[in-house]
């Protein structure tokens, strides 16, 4: 059942997305073929949190008799372990945990703080947050994937690099601002918006914000940091097999090159 709704899921996002993005998907299913089934497990996890977060923005269906909020609720109270009326999509949460635990992987913690970056991002929807609160999203979501990861991976992992926990979510970030903005999601700290002379009490125009130097300027620095940070990035991944689903989902190569890119003409891909 749980395979049958995240493949539902999977096809109908696909459609919605460019063909090299549906060929990820392609990928998502391939993997429950061949994959064992502790991977199987993480990838359902994933499905039905893009589900959760494709529904809480809009783009699937939301359940008959929820809206956004009760919706957050119920999905808490499931991760909490509460008694809770299952929604369609909990068939790939339930099935996760059940794979997990007769593998003795326990992902509570991790589970709760993604969910829990996923719901502060909807909460400041539209808004500008300081920097700290900025940082604190970002390393609380990265950390929480890649501690998935490792402890899919093996029981015996070493420590992780803290640059890991400063990366993945800040590029999507950096690749994305323009869909991000469009959809209210700003990924911009308060205080930098300030310093570009934003009016961060009114709705943010992405055609106005790369019309201002400031931002371009802003935008190439940050670039440029995650392009220095890749190649560390880089040689930690070759380094740790663990990350070899990572890997799949996120080329760190494809994804320097389109960094490098960005800073030699970062403004022609908004056109």
């Amino acid at each position: 059942m749980s395979y049958k709704v995240f493949c539902s899921f999977e096809m109908r996002r696909a459609s919605r997305r460019k063909f090299s993005t549906k060929i990820w998907h392609i990928i998502l299913l391939i993997i429950f073929l061949l994959f064992p089934k502790k991977y199987k497990a993480i990838t359902l996890l994933y499905g039905w949190f893009r589900v959760v977060d494709d529904i809480i923005d809009d783009e699937e269906e939301m359940p008959t008799g929820y809206d956004v909020y009760s919706y957050i609720q119920q999905k808490q109270s499931l991760i909490d372990g509460k008694d809770t009326i299952l929604l369609k999509e909990d068939a790939m949460y339930l099935s996760a945990l059940q794979i997990l635990s007769k593998k003795g992987i326990d992902l509570n913690q991790e589970i709760k703080d993604l969910f829990l970056a996923m719901t502060k991002e909807y909460l400041s929807k539209g808004k500008f947050v300081k920097r700290a609160e900025f940082e604190s999203k970002i390393l609380l979501q990265d950390r929480a994937v890649l501690m998935m990861l490792v402890k899919v991976y093996s029981n015996n992992y070493g420590p992780l690099d803290p640059i890991l926990f400063d990366f993945f979510t800040r590029v999507d970030a950096l690749m994305d601002i323009e869909e991000d903005i469009r959809r209210g999601v700003i990924n911009i700290p308060l205080e930098d918006a300030i310093n570009m002379g934003i009016d961060v009490y009114r709705p943010l125009s992405f055609e106005g914000l790369i019309r201002n130097p400031k931002f371009r300027e802003w935008y190439i620095k940050e670039v440029d940091r995650a392009i220095i940070k890749s190649i560390k990035i880089y040689q930690i991944m070759r380094e740790r097999q663990e990350f070899f689903l990572l890997k799949i989902v996120f080329d760190i190569l494809k994804i320097d090159n389109r960094l490098k890119k960005l800073k030699e003409s970062p403004f022609l891909f908004f056109i």
